[in-house]
């Protein structure tokens, strides 16, 4: 079942909309039994008049919801109805923004443990960490999805729940902060060696060629992610990166795959070489590279800092 509604708010004394109540509302209830999944996309919680709401709380067979664009303006109703559901076996959350207290959603407990295939914390409230670190047990995370440039993470309670549900999590997606030389002087810097289970990472940024400290950072950080993440079952690397070019090396009109090629991607290959060994898949993707340009560029990244993955049969190269 997927619940998409932008229409306006519902208002019980609304004159121009009727509100829909089934007819045989029994044998409705009891067909529905059998809907074991539930998405709400882009929908305001308020635009659900409560007769649906109170279909929904009779649907005992959920096993799964999913969360996905969604912006709650009192969340408390909605985790209260999670916390109805007596088979609830996996939340996802992703691109959602949540923010509430802690102290409010202490009273609700869910019926029975669950697990959290996706989560994308990039814009929820610390008080929603709190919430799952007092579950017992807490809720293991298949797919962690982090954005080290969002303004709104709380960095010492992320630290805290980063290491409490670290070795659940399976994959992990890392996008990273637009100024990293200010995310590196940031304290505390997000911890990854506790995700020791890891089976795929995927980065995605902009990469600033041309630009020295910037450079630096950048691998500081890939440094950092690669050689904190030990994990036997570590076997996917995915890095996704938008090329961008300083102004003073476009006016006086280098050539992006020049400029590319001088970029020695610091010591990602060798880390990524050294430290999974189990490694079956290394896939690079670059935006902003002129079509004329990328067979230069595929020849120079697979002949030269990859050739070892090249040769290997483990490299993917694409561009976008």
């Amino acid at each position: 079942m997927i619940i998409c509604d932008k229409k306006k708010p519902y208002t019980a004394r609304s004159q121009s909309q009727a509100v829909y109540t089934p007819t045989d509302r029994p044998r409705l209830i009891a067909r529905l039994q059998a809907v074991e999944y539930i998405k709400f996309h882009d929908v305001s919680l308020e635009s659900i008049p409560p007769p649906f709401w109170s279909l929904l709380h009779q649907l005992e067979g959920v096993r799964e919801l999913e969360i996905q664009q969604m912006s709650f303006k009192s969340p408390i109703h909605f985790f209260r109805y999670i916390c109805t559901l007596p088979a609830l076996e996996a939340l996802s959350i992703s691109r959602s923004s949540i923010v509430v207290a802690a102290n409010d959603l202490a009273p609700l407990r869910p019926k029975v443990p669950f697990c959290i295939p996706f989560l994308d914390v990039g814009r929820l409230s610390p008080g929603i960490f709190q919430w799952f670190l007092r579950q017992d047990p807490a809720p293991p995370v298949h797919t962690f999805r982090i954005n080290l440039g969002s303004a709104s993470i709380n960095a010492l309670m992320l630290r805290d729940f980063v290491e409490a549900i670290g070795p659940s999590v399976q994959n992990l997606q890392v996008t990273l902060p637009s100024d990293i030389q200010s995310y590196n002087q940031s304290l505390p810097p997000l911890e990854f060696s506790s995700f020791t289970k890891i089976r795929s990472v995927s980065i995605e940024g902009y990469l600033r060629l041309g630009e020295a400290p910037e450079s630096c950072q950048f691998e500081d950080l890939m440094r950092t992610i690669f050689t904190q993440i030990i994990s036997p079952l570590f076997e996917k690397v995915s890095l996704n990166f938008s090329l961008h070019i300083d102004e003073t090396i476009l006016f006086f009109g280098f050539p992006t795959d020049v400029v590319l090629d001088l970029f020695r991607w610091g010591p990602l290959p060798e880390t990524l070489g050294r430290k999974c060994d189990n490694l079956r898949c290394l896939h690079l993707a670059l935006r902003g590279l002129p079509p004329y340009q990328q067979k230069s560029v595929e020849e120079s990244l697979r002949n030269g800092p990859f050739a070892a993955f090249e040769n290997r049969d483990i490299l993917s190269l694409a561009f976008l």
